[in-house]
């Protein structure tokens, strides 16, 4: 992975932001959130509680849970 030049101002967030949420409710397993990624192929799912954020759960998050750190 390269890091963008801070200098390029023509390179937005927005640009580079995914429009087709994941999202998963806050009573929802860990294993369904990794299911979920898996079978959307993404890194990340969006928590969701009453049609807001709340937060987001990220495979990394679920690998340091596993593990106990």
């Amino acid at each position: 992975m390269r890091a963008l030049d801070a200098t390029d101002a023509s390179i937005t967030a927005g640009a580079l932001a995914v429009s087709a949420l994941v999202t998963v409710e806050p009573q929802k397993s860990p294993d369904s959130a990794v299911r979920l990624m898996a079978a959307c192929d993404t890194a990340h799912v969006i928590v969701v509680e009453n049609h807001y954020p709340v937060g987001i759960v990220s495979a990394l998050n679920v690998a340091r849970a596993a593990g106990g750190a």
